[in-house]
């Protein structure tokens, strides 16, 4: 377990996943906050499933899943929802 002080996250490397802390969540501001050997890739924020440039959960069997604050969203749903917070 490494301290990663630029995120003030706990970062734990395993053989097969890789994930980022803050305190107890999982959080990551600059990627995915949890990324698994067979290529998954989980985004958080502050302990919330939460991407804005992209789908939130990526499976290794290319499965995405969009979320903003943890509310799931349909990838039509997502990107209405992103225009919205642009205006």
């Amino acid at each position: 377990m490494e301290d990663n002080s630029e995120y003030n996250c706990t970062v734990i490397n395993a053989e097969k996943y890789t994930f980022w802390y803050k305190g107890d969540m999982f959080h990551r501001l600059s990627g995915p906050a949890c990324e698994f050997a067979n290529g998954a890739k989980l985004y958080f924020q502050n302990g919330m499933l939460h991407r804005l440039d992209g789908p939130a959960v990526i499976y290794a069997n290319a499965n995405r899943y969009w979320f903003i604050d943890n509310r799931k969203y349909s990838e039509a749903d997502f990107l209405k929802e992103i225009a919205n917070k642009g205006k």
